[in-house]
């Protein structure tokens, strides 16, 4: 009789297949190896606009201006007159204002001016400005305002009649001079006067007097000009509340009073108080006016100010104490995202909500541990795809690069992700430009827009989750790989199978290949003129599979590639073959 093949021989390994799907957030609290396959172990300049959509984002644009000489300290956001400016903060104590829109650039302040201002505007009229070194301060546009000098807050109280074109205006009396201004006229009326010098040596109580000269015919006009305050504080932040700036140093709180952002006179509700509660630990850290409440940070406490009034000639408010056990020293990470009041510190990104303060961040605590807060985080805005995102800006010491870069910890409706644009990066901040939240940036000496050009490549690398599949006692070979993806646009990219073991390249591309026939049917090559073959390829969805390779209890996938535009991971397939139970190591 003939002899049969056994059964064993006649077996087939079953094939099985593990999906990458249905992603939720990109998570480095756990290890590679502890995710589920619906998170990530890293997603960069991929943003997950849907759970099996995750879509490349803009590049940085040209630089919109270079300061040279003056390295960047910190960018802040303002609209004077007008304008959109980036206003630029050097460390060596300059100040800059840049126009958004043509790139140009002036100076508000030379070197040495300040040390480490914290900035905020004024009804759209005046830049206002705290540091321990200058004080406080303003900008109208042509001159800054510090103590001794003129304040930029020139009242028309009389715009007369007859004056033409060339009339001037002079600031007299008190101790001090070089005070000078220019006057506008509309229709025979002074309409306004704009400062143009502040001068120096002015004291507090000194008395000043404008008097406006016609160059021929004209009369009636006058004004007021009064010497910029001098305030019982080192200013180190304020914000502008319910129509008074608000001033921090040390634990000092000041208000100025009703009469604008230069009133210091006690008629007018101007005061200053010393916050004495334990949970402010050091100091102050900042201010900030969010969601109709002024926000009082300390290191290790957060507390904020709802309604103020007025008594006689004092300023009547409360402060509410939120938290007493968090709190933040980087005040450009404050940030109101949603309703919510965000801000960061070195344990991670937190949230205000209602009365308490809650951990956002938690995904990315494996990222927080290799921060280097020399360079202190900045947080921005930005509508990305259409998407209300919190971008924090941190000095990352990358361990699997093995180099320091400049890394964006992108926040957006409970997910996470990062961005990269750029390993350079030191400040940043949210600019609003024709209804949307843009971002700038700076590297150096340069004013950046960045997450704008659909020309620019990024590089985009993901990482899934190292799975077991279910079975973390038994060893599996991987047979075939498979991804789902679109592009609008050419681009390179790489994959490798991943185990415990370690990677292995899979044979990858993204790409259509266009082939050309002739009338016959035969391909057509197409050369250059230097001889060499030119490849055609087309745009739009792929499912891309690939051989694959690499034994381990758990598998996934690495992604990493170049684009400009466009691009649109959906899944990822790995099919594979199991080996022998409670095998890890592959045998030599």
């Amino acid at each position: 009789m003939p002899k049969h093949p056994s059964l064993t021989s006649m077996q087939t390994a079953t094939k099985n297949y593990l999906v990458f799907a249905e992603f939720k957030t990109m998570d480095t609290q756990q290890q590679r190896q502890a995710l589920p396959v619906d998170r990530l172990a890293w997603c960069e300049n991929l943003q997950l606009v849907g759970p099996n959509s995750l879509l490349s984002v803009p590049g940085p644009a040209p630089a919109l201006a270079m300061i040279g000489g003056h390295p960047a300290q910190k960018l802040f956001y303002a609209y004077l007159g007008g304008v959109d400016y980036e206003i630029y903060c050097s460390t060596d104590g300059s100040m800059y204002a840049v126009n958004a829109s043509s790139g140009t650039s002036t100076q508000i302040a030379p070197t040495a001016t300040f040390t480490n201002p914290d900035v905020t505007v004024w009804q759209s009229a005046a830049l206002l400005i705290a540091d321990a070194l200058a004080g406080y301060c303003a900008w109208n546009g042509s001159c800054l305002s510090q103590v001794g000098g003129v304040s930029p807050n020139l009242i028309v109280t009389a715009g007369g009649s007859g004056y033409g074109a060339g009339a001037t205006a002079a600031i007299t009396g008190g101790h001090g001079s070089g005070a000078t201004a220019t006057v506008q006229v509309v229709g025979g009326i002074v309409v306004g006067l704009t400062l143009t010098s502040a001068g120096t040596g002015y004291l507090a109580a000194d008395t000043l007097t404008v008097t406006i000269t016609a160059v021929s015919g004209g009369s009636g006009a006058t004004a007021t000009a009064k010497v910029w305050p001098t305030l019982p504080v080192t200013p180190t932040t304020l914000a502008v509340y319910q129509g008074r700036v608000w001033i921090a140093g040390g634990r000092v709180l000041v208000w100025t009073g009703t009469a604008g952002y230069d009133d210091a006179a006690s008629a007018d509700a101007y005061g200053f108080t010393t916050i004495a509660d334990a949970d402010l630990v050091h100091q102050i850290t900042a201010l900030r006016a969010l969601n109709n409440y002024l926000w009082i940070f300390g290191d290790n406490s957060v507390k904020q100010i709802g309604t103020i009034s007025i008594s006689g000639t004092s300023t009547i408010f409360s402060i509410i104490t939120l938290a007493s056990d968090v709190g933040t020293t980087f005040p450009l990470t404050i940030q109101s995202y949603n309703r919510l009041v965000l801000f960061a510190n070195k344990t991670g990104v937190y949230a205000v909500l209602g009365a308490s303060v809650e951990k956002l961040s938690a995904e990315m605590d494996g990222i927080f541990q290799d921060i280097n807060f020399a360079q202190s985080p900045v947080a921005a805005l930005n509508d990305i795809n259409s998407i209300r995102c919190y971008l924090l800006l941190v000095r990352y010491n990358d361990p699997l690069l093995g180099y320091p870069r400049s890394l964006i910890l992108v926040f957006q409706n409970r997910k996470w992700w990062v961005a990269s644009q750029g390993n350079s990066v030191a400040a940043m901040s949210t600019a609003v430009i024709a209804g949307s939240l843009e971002t700038f940036v700076s590297s150096g000496n340069d004013v950046t827009q960045i997450l704008e050009s659909t020309t620019a490549a990024v590089n985009i690398l993901l990482r899934t989750a190292l799975s077991h599949h279910g079975k973390p006692w038994m060893g599996k070979k991987a047979l075939r790989a498979a991804t789902a993806q679109s592009s609008a646009s050419l681009g390179s990219m790489n994959m490798t199978i991943d185990t415990e073991n370690g990677s292995v390249a899979a044979n990858y591309s993204v790409s259509f290949p266009i082939t050309w026939l002739n009338a016959l049917g035969q391909v057509v090559n197409w050369v250059n003129r230097l001889a060499q073959q030119v490849i055609f390829s087309g745009t739009g969805f792929l499912f891309q599979r690939a051989p694959a390779s690499g034994t381990g209890i758990y598998l996934g996938l690495t992604l990493s590639g170049s684009f400009t535009s466009g691009y649109n991971f959906n899944n990822g397939i790995v099919e594979y073959q199991e080996t022998t139970a409670l095998a890890s190591k592959v045998s030599n």
